[in-house]
C-alpha cells in the first residue's frame, strides 16, 4: 500500500497543478458587483460660466508706478518694461491682462513670459499687438485662452514693448492683472473645470451664502455622487446638500470640508418624478466650495463591458514575446495573449506621441486633425467628439491616468474625461519620469472605489520611453528591463480585477501609441521615420466569453480602436467624420483588407525647430507591400522606397527601381488619401476651430516642464 504520507503529498501536488493551471484566474472567486450607470451629469446643467472679468485685480499698476517699479531695457530702436514677478499660487495662474490705453497714434505690444528673459521662439508665441483709439481711451481685455494658447509655464512677468523715444505714459495709462482665483471669488456660483495638485475635474462652485438648485428626475435605486474640496488648500466650509421632493426636504449631507483633499461622497436618493437637490455653503464659510462631478448613478442591467485602454509610451512589437522575441521580457502579456484576440500587424497612425494619440481618441487621421502641427502648442479644438466623450454621454465614468504631459489636458485630450490624473497628480520621481507602479498607485484606489460603476478607464505609462536607465556591462538591455518592470505592473492591475470581480465584465486593451528605433536604419528614438521599429506596435484586446482567443494578421491601425470599441460596448453613434474601421474582432480576416496610412507627421509650423533633417514621411501599406515617400525638402525630390514586408520585415531590401508599376499604384492611392485628408481637414475645422487657436492651453509646473524636456519634447 502506498503510504498515507505519500497520498498526502501527492493530494497537495494535484491541486498545487490544477491551481497552476488555472493561471490568471486563480483571483476569480469574488462575484461581480451590481453597476451603476450614470445617468445624469448635473454639472450639465449648470451653464453659468464667471465673469469675464472680475472687480478687484490681482496686480494693478498705474503709468508713474510702471515707471517707478518695472525694469527697462532699450535697444534695437525700442524700450521694454519688465514688471516684478506676479505673485500667484502654485496652483493659480494668470486669467486676464488688462490694459488701458490712452488716446494716441502709437501701437503697443504687450508680452508674457514665465521667466524674465526672452528665446526668439517666446518672441514669437508670448504677444499680443494692442491698438488704441485716437479719439477715445480703450481698455483692451487680454484673456487667459490667449494668454495660454502658446505657452507652457504659468506666467510671471509681463512687458510692454514701447518704439524708441516713446513716453511709458503717452502709451499705457494702466495695467490690471487677475488670477483665476480673483474670476471665481468675485463672481458667484458657477461651473468650472478646476485642477487641484494634477487632477481635473467637472465641478460647480458657490461662495459663502451662496447655494446652487437644481431639480432633476430619480430613478429607483439611484445614488448621488460628489466629490468636495475647498478651492484654497488651506480653505475650510460647512458644505450642505438637501434633497426636497413632494414639498419635505431632507439633508443627504452636511459636514465640513477643506481643500486638503477630496472628500468622496455617496449617498441614496429617494425616487421622485421631480426632485431638487440644493448645495449650499454656510454664510460664515471663509471659502468657496467645489462640487466635483455631481452626478445620478442608477442600477444598470445592461450587458456592457467596462473598458482600460492601456497605452504602453514607445512600445514596439517585436520585443513582446507574443510578436516572436526570443528572450521575452513580458511574461504576463505572452500569458494574457493566449486568451486574447491579438493582431499581429497593428500600425499607430502617427510616430510620435501627441498626434498618434489624438487619432487614436477621435479615430481620425493626424492630416484631419493636425494636432502636433506645432509641436506641443497646439490641442485638440473644444467640443471635438472623442473616444471618452462618446462612452460618457452613455453612462459611462470617464478617467485618465497618463504619465505623459503630451496625451492629457496639455494638448486638450483630457475633454471627455470625469477624471484626469496628469502628471502633476504623481509624485515626481528623481529621474523625472512616472513610471507604471507609480501610476498603479493612484489607478488601483480608483478602481476599489468605483468597482460598482460603468467606467472607461484610459491609461498611458512611460517605462520603455526614454530616457532609460542606464545598466553595466553584461546586463540586459535596459529597453527590456523597462518593459518587463511595465509588464508587472499590468499583472497587477489585472489582478486587481480579478480580485474585484470585474475581469470577465471589461474589455482589456493594450497597445502603444508608436514604436522606438535602435539605430535600425541610422536613427534612434521615434518621431524620425515611419519604418516597423517606429510604427508596428502591439495590439491585443481581452473580454472573456465575447471575444475568442484568436491572431489576426491583416493589418490595422489605430484609428480603428474607437469604432471598435464602440461595437463592442453597443454604442452606437451617428457620426460620419470616424474615419477608422471597425476591427474584426471575430478573429477573421476581412478579405485582403484596406490598405494602412502612416505618417511621420513632423511640425512644420512649429517656429522652434531649425532641424532641417525632420522632414515629412508617409507611407500606405498594401500588405506585403509597404511604400514609403519622404519628403526632400525645399521643393527636392521625394525618396521612394518599397518593401515586402512578408519576404523582408526589417526593410532592409528597397525594390522601388526594380518595381516601378507597383509603386505608381500605391504612390496614386495615398495621394488619393492625402487629397482626401485635405477635404476632411477643411471640414474639421469649419466644425471645430484651429487646433493651435482654439484651446485655454493649462499651464504646467515646472517640474512638468523638466519632465516634457527630460522625454526629449523640448529643445
Amino acid at each position: 500500500m502506498m503510504p498515507v504520507r505519500r497520498i498526502l503529498f501527492l493530494t497537495v501536488a494535484v491541486c498545487v497543478v490544477i491551481a497552476a493551471t488555472a493561471g490568471l484566474r486563480r483571483l476569480g472567486s469574488v462575484s461581480p458587483p451590481r453597476t451603476l450607470r450614470v445617468v445624469e451629469r448635473l454639472v450639465d446643467r449648470v451653464s453659468h460660466e464667471p465673469d469675464p472679468v472680475p472687480g478687484r485685480a490681482r496686480h494693478h499698476w498705474t503709468a508713474p508706478e510702471m515707471e517707478r517699479e518695472w525694469k527697462t531695457a532699450t535697444g534695437d530702436g525700442a524700450v521694454m518694461f519688465r514688471s516684478p514677478e506676479l505673485a500667484l499660487d502654485e496652483a493659480d495662474e494668470v486669467d486676464v491682462i488688462v490694459v488701458t490705453l490712452p488716446p494716441s497714434r502709437e501701437r503697443v505690444v504687450l508680452l508674457w513670459n514665465d521667466a524674465p528673459t526672452f528665446s526668439r521662439g517666446d518672441l514669437l508665441r508670448n504677444r499680443r499687438e494692442l491698438f488704441p483709439s485716437l479719439m477715445q481711451t480703450t481698455r483692451v481685455a487680454v484673456r487667459g485662452e490667449d494668454i495660454r494658447a502658446d505657452t507652457l509655464t504659468p506666467v510671471r512677468h509681463l512687458f510692454i514693448h514701447l518704439p524708441a523715444g516713446t513716453e511709458l505714459p503717452a502709451a499705457v495709462s494702466a495695467i490690471e492683472v487677475y488670477s483665476r482665483s480673483d474670476r471665481l471669488n468675485e463672481a458667484g456660483s458657477g461651473r468650472i473645470r478646476v485642477a487641484v495638485a494634477g487632477e481635473l475635474r467637472d465641478a460647480v462652485y458657490t461662495r459663502p451664502g451662496e447655494a446652487i438648485d437644481l431639480t432633476t428626475d430619480v430613478p429607483e435605486g439611484a445614488l448621488l455622487s460628489i466629490g468636495l474640496r475647498t478651492l484654497e488648500r488651506s480653505g475650510t466650509a460647512a458644505a450642505r446638500i438637501s434633497f426636497t421632493t413632494r414639498g419635505r426636504e431632507t439633508s443627504v449631507f452636511d459636514g465640513t470640508v477643506t481643500g486638503s483633499t477630496w472628500q468622496e461622497v455617496r449617498v441614496p436618493l429617494l425616487a421622485a418624478v421631480s426632485a431638487r437637490l440644493r448645495f449650499d455653503v454656510g454664510r460664515q464659510a471663509p471659502s468657496t466650495v467645489v462640487w466635483a462631478n455631481p452626478s445620478i448613478l442608477s442600477p444598470d442591467n445592461d450587458a456592457r463591458p467596462n473598458v482600460v485602454l492601456y497605452v504602453i509610451d514607445a512600445l514596439r512589437a517585436d520585443r513582446l514575446g507574443l510578436y516572436g522575441a526570443r528572450h521575452s521580457p513580458s511574461p504576463f502579456l505572452d500569458e494574457l495573449s493566449r486568451g486574447s484576440l491579438v493582431f499581429g500587424h497593428a500600425y499607430a497612425a502617427a510616430s510620435w506621441t501627441k498626434p498618434s494619440v489624438t487619432s487614436l481618441l477621435t479615430a481620425l487621421h493626424p492630416q484631419t486633425h493636425s494636432v502636433g502641427a506645432r509641436f506641443y502648442t497646439d490641442a485638440l479644438p473644444d467640443g471635438a467628439r472623442t473616444l471618452q466623450g462618446d462612452l460618457r454621454e452613455h453612462g459611462y465614468l470617464t478617467a485618465q491616468f497618463s504619465a505623459n504631459p503630451l496625451s492629457a489636458a496639455l494638448s486638450n485630450l483630457d475633454q471627455g474625461f470625469d477624471e484626469v490624473f496628469g502628471p502633476e497628480a504623481f509624485a515626481q520621481p528623481p529621474e523625472g519620469k512616472i513610471t507604471s507602479d507609480t501610476l498603479n498607485e493612484r489607478i488601483l484606489p480608483w478602481l476599489r472605489m468605483h468597482r460598482g460603476d460603468r467606467f472607461f478607464l484610459y491609461i498611458q505609462s512611460l517605462d520603455p520611453h526614454g530616457p532609460l536607465a542606464a545598466t553595466g556591462a553584461g546586463a540586459r538591455d535596459p529597453y527590456d528591463v523597462a518593459i518587463e518592470a511595465n509588464d508587472r505592473q499590468l499583472r497587477r492591475l489585472y489582478e486587481q480585477l480579478i480580485a474585484l470581480g470585474l475581469d470577465r465584465q471589461t474589455l482589456f486593451i493594450v497597445t502603444s501609441d508608436h514604436g522606438e528605433a535602435f539605430g535600425e536604419h541610422g536613427r534612434t528614438g521615434h518621431g524620425q521615420s515611419v519604418y516597423e521599429e517606429e510604427v508596428h506596435v502591439p495590439l491585443m484586446m481581452h473580454l472573456a466569453d465575447v471575444l475568442k482567443p484568436a491572431r489576426v494578421e491583416q493589418p490595422v491601425s489605430s484609428v480603428d480602436l474607437l469604432p471598435s470599441i464602440l461595437n463592442l460596448c453597443g454604442v452606437v453613434v451617428d457620426r460620419r467624420e470616424i474615419q477608422g474601421k471597425t476591427l474584426p474582432t471575430d478573429g477573421r480576416a476581412r478579405g485582403s483588407g484596406e490598405p494602412i496610412f502612416v505618417s511621420s507627421f513632423v511640425y512644420p509650423e512649429d517656429v522652434d525647430v531649425k532641424d532641417r533633417s525632420r522632414v515629412q514621411a508617409t507611407t500606405i501599406i498594401d500588405f506585403p507591400w509597404k511604400l514609403i515617400v519622404t519628403a526632400g525638402g525645399t521643393g527636392g525630390e521625394p525618396r521612394l522606397e518599397l518593401y515586402n514586408l512578408q519576404a523582408d520585415p526589417g526593410e532592409q531590401r528597397n525594390l522601388a527601381a526594380a518595381s516601378a508599376d507597383r509603386v505608381g499604384a500605391l504612390r496614386a492611392r495615398l495621394r488619393q488619401f492625402l487629397a482626401n485628408q485635405e477635404d476632411a481637414r477643411r471640414q474639421f475645422a469649419a466644425r471645430y476651430g484651429q487646433p493651435h487657436a482654439s484651446h485655454p492651453r493649462r499651464a504646467v509646473s515646472p517640474d512638468v516642464l523638466e519632465q516634457l524636456k527630460g522625454l526629449g519634447y523640448v529643445r
